[in-house]
């Protein structure tokens, strides 16, 4: 733990708080939108969302569930996170501009008691230019500009981790805040019991290795009222349980040592991207940011390990889920909770320095040295933020909702690779797996019942294609436009 601190910074404890929530506020300007992108997962929650204000079950989503379709797919995500959307839609109705707000207020929530997790360890300057390089990297900017449980869950997790902490004490109360904590966690996203595992391993490490204290009836009220919160909220709004069953379906343990080697090579590479910022106009310091924010964290990830602790094992059980995770094409949004914490190894590192009369210019300056090239991203997110993006929102997209409105029933089903976003636009069942054996598309589109087939030249379906040019005699274009067309089906 660094010893000396910058007295700039710390002759009022709260000063250096007042400090971050002046450096925060530009986030409430940078990246806000009314529309969003084509991911279907937002349009899920908040639908969800809508059903729990309308006390409708959360799978009458219009979505049609395939239960033997690939991939992890389900008929209603953990409540959490709708849960926190559904006073904005009450509100404000779909209105993407308010979710915007409220993820960047979660955002600056989060960058507090990232400092407050940050100042455990380091000096306030450190803490402070972790919190920004976190904060203002333009991936998370472009995170917050998405409507997904990403910033949500990112701070559930470190105020478990910070009220865990406080457990040192052994106070009940702060088990049991703990406990409520992590639940919240675990609804957000199912993967938050890895939390509730970590502080098993780490408690039981307490008790028979370090010999050090643990309150055995704190650990059980962590894991009781957790896991109640967890099955009991969940069960309270009707969420199948394919909600839990398909993540868990999903995990891998064939020829596991290949998968392990490719998901690290994949993550590292993912993590060394993130601060890829610049890369075109400043190559040689985004290239050099990389490689040494990269081998810092694994320097003082090993480190820690010497002597592992709660942190320890939540990355090692959350890396551990992920190794095991059949998905190779979520880029940073799995590893993004956990990237204050390998932000944390990566300053940890630099404790090895010990030339204390330079110390604080040096992580100053290694600290600007990262931040400097996050301005050629953020310029450019600035100049495009007011741009609607390719999604919901465009004008294509809202000429096809509006007919499919007016020209079909209620009860029509419609397949499109965007089930999600076309049942929360559209108001109709949607369905959006696309059978590869061109002799059970026909099959399946009867047993689901579906009329019509909707294509994007954007985000083009070779077994969608396929199926209309295979059977001109069954379909039929009834409408389009620049980039949508509608095609009938005669089942």
């Amino acid at each position: 733990m660094d010893k000396v601190k910058p007295p700039f910074l710390t002759t009022n404890r709260n000063t250096i708080y007042i400090v971050l929530f002046l450096l925060c506020l530009p986030l409430v300007f940078v990246n806000m939108n009314n529309s969003h992108d084509w991911g279907d997962d937002f349009a899920q929650y908040i639908h969800q969302a809508i059903n729990i204000v309308k006390h409708i079950p959360q799978s009458a989503t219009g979505f049609i569930f395939e239960k033997d379709a690939p991939g992890v797919d389900m008929q209603a995500r953990s409540i959490g996170f709708p849960l926190m959307l559904a006073p904005l839609v009450y509100f404000f109705g779909i209105t993407i501009h308010a979710f915007s707000i409220s993820i960047s207020v979660l955002l600056i929530v989060a960058s507090f008691f990232l400092l407050k997790f940050f100042r455990t360890y380091f000096t306030d300057l450190t803490s402070i230019l972790l919190v920004l390089i976190f904060i203002y990297n333009p991936f998370t900017l472009n995170f917050k500009m998405e409507i997904m449980s990403d910033i949500p869950f990112t701070l559930a997790l470190i105020l478990s981790i910070i009220e865990y902490q406080k457990t040192i004490n052994g106070k009940l109360k702060h088990y049991f805040i703990t406990s409520i904590l992590v639940g919240c966690a675990t609804l957000i996203r199912p993967i938050g019991m890895v939390i509730l595992l970590a502080i098993i391993i780490n408690e039981l490490k307490a008790l028979f290795f370090t010999r050090s204290e643990s309150n055995r009836f704190g650990v059980v009220i962590i894991c009781a009222v957790s896991l109640f919160i967890y099955f009991f909220i969940n069960w309270l709004f009707h969420i199948p349980l394919d909600a839990t069953d398909n993540y868990l379906k999903a995990i891998s343990i064939g020829n596991i040592g290949n998968i392990i080697w490719m998901k690290l090579g994949y993550y590292v590479m993912m993590y060394r991207y993130y601060f890829m910022s610049g890369q075109g106009t400043l190559p040689f310091l985004a290239i050099f940011t990389q490689y040494s924010v990269l081998t810092l964290t694994i320097i003082g990830f090993i480190k820690k390990c010497l002597k592992p602790g709660i942190l320890e094992f939540l990355v090692v059980g959350y890396m551990a889920i992920l190794f095991l995770y059949p998905d190779t094409n979520s880029g940073m949004r799995f590893i993004f909770p956990i990237v204050p914490l390998l932000l944390y190894y990566m300053a940890a590192a630099l404790s090895i320095i010990k030339i204390n009369r330079y110390k604080d210019k040096i992580i100053l300056g290694l600290g600007l040295f990262i931040l400097l090239p996050y301005s050629v991203s953020i310029t450019n997110i600035i100049k495009h933020q007011n741009e609607t993006l390719h999604g919901p929102q465009e004008k294509s997209s809202i000429e096809a909702f509006n007919y499919i409105n007016k020209n079909c029933s209620s009860n029509s089903v419609i397949a499109f690779v965007k089930p999600r976003a076309l049942a929360l636009y559209t108001d109709k069942k949607t369905y959006g797996y696309f059978n590869p054996d061109a002799r059970k598309i026909m099959e399946t589109f009867k047993r689901v019942g579906v009329n019509y087939i909707l294509l994007h030249s954007e985000m083009r379906n070779e077994h969608a294609d396929d199926f209309i040019k295979n059977n001109p005699d069954k379909t039929q274009l009834i409408w389009s436009n620049d980039k949508f067309k509608l095609y009938s089906i005669k089942l």
